[in-house]
């Protein structure tokens, strides 16, 4: 049987087939302990989670001071997920703070058997963290046949016991309303703009790679505004795809006086292969752009996106993407580079933890904070 045991005793956590030697390092190296806060669970509520080393679940704990609940997490030889929980969550709130990165309906099962085990095992309440949601794409039916992916997924977590969802930057914002209890939605791209200034300063473009992006793409406008005290410009590419399968064509409705010598912030709330970036990365150099700085909270970076990014160049040979930033709600395979800047938003996880462990805690203001997110060491 191939066995894996999360085991947080003696200041533990585990990670890879069998994970009960890793030991945590004194002090995460991305933590300034001036600014990050260390927070505390209170004896009524526990952490569990299956995660690797180093990943945004191990970064939460570290900053609550909390030791993950014990588990056994193993795979029978059928490929079948046993999930047993090794102490008492009787009466206690139980936050999951789940990994939704590849592969994904086993990483998903895996959390909806988690959270059964909670509800079995007499939890008081389950809040349920999905820092990536699964199948957030999947939100409607865009054609006569196809399932609303995304709701079956909070159906799911419903029917398995989860009494509240936080997740990080949704693709559709309507995927709230398809969970029956309360639903939290927080801003991982709102940790970035910080780092974003302090690298390329305030007189930046905000530039939506489609229309669909424009809102999001608007709201970090503003908060860059905010911060640098500069007006942002904010322009909204058109893009529409020949066939399936195919390169995306982009459109921009602003001309080159605009951009000349600018630095152009792409944002959009995930990269997936990378394709609709480097096309509207390519067109914002070739009108002009000094520098195109992408600005993504999910990196989902599927059939070599990384490497595809890293070699776009222009018609006239320049490097069409200069930097990304991107957080760590998913587990980088290669960690941050010259290229990929990562920003931790494991502050914020613990920061909205803390406050659902006191009786009357809210989330509402954690929505328009940008000071949450710390940058990971290259």
């Amino acid at each position: 049987m191939n066995s894996e045991l999360l085991n947080s005793h003696n200041g533990r956590i585990d990670d890879g087939t069998r994970i009960g030697d890793a030991i945590l390092p004194p002090a995460l190296p991305f933590v300034d302990q001036e600014q990050i806060q260390t927070r505390n669970l209170s004896a009524q509520a526990i952490l569990l989670t299956r995660s690797a080393k180093g990943g945004i679940a191990e970064r939460v704990a570290k900053i609550l001071g909390a030791q993950p609940g014990r588990m056994i997490l193993e795979q029978f030889p059928n490929s079948e997920t046993r999930i047993e929980i090794l102490e008492s969550v009787r009466n206690r709130h139980a936050f999951v703070v789940a990994e939704s990165g590849a592969p994904v309906n086993e990483r998903f099962m895996e959390t909806l058997l988690l959270v059964q085990a909670l509800k079995l095992a007499d939890a008081a309440r389950i809040t349920v963290f999905l820092p990536y949601f699964p199948y957030s794409r999947q939100d409607r039916k865009a054609d006569t046949r196809p399932p609303i992916s995304a709701k079956l997924v909070t159906d799911t977590l419903k029917i398995a016991g989860a009494n509240q969802i936080v997740t990080v930057d949704l693709h559709a914002t309507q995927v709230e309303g398809f969970f029956d209890g309360p639903f939290e939605n927080l801003s991982g791209l709102g940790q970035i703009v910080a780092p974003l200034i302090a690298s390329e300063g305030g007189n930046l473009i905000v530039v939506s790679p489609d229309a669909g992006g424009a809102k999001r793409a608007e709201l970090f406008a503003r908060s860059v505004e905010k911060l640098s005290g500069t007006f942002t410009p904010l322009v909204v590419m058109s893009k529409c795809r020949p066939a399936p399968d195919t390169p995306p064509q982009v459109t921009l409705s602003v001309g080159p006086e605009l951009l000349q010598g600018r630095t152009c912030i792409l944002v959009d709330d995930m990269i997936d292969t990378g394709g609709s970036i480097v096309a509207a990365a390519t067109a914002l150099k070739e009108k002009g752009a000094a520098r195109v700085v992408v600005c993504a909270t999910h990196a989902v970076f599927s059939n070599n996106a990384e490497e595809r990014m890293r070699h776009a160049l222009t018609s006239e040979g320049k490097r069409a993407i200069d930097q990304i930033f991107i957080t760590d709600t998913l587990p980088l395979a290669n960690g941050p580079s010259e290229l990929t800047r990562v920003i931790s938003v494991a502050p914020l996880l613990a920061e909205a933890i803390h406050r659902l462990d006191q009786p009357m805690g809210t989330l509402r203001e954690l929505k328009e904070r940008t000071d949450l997110g710390v940058a990971l060491p290259a």
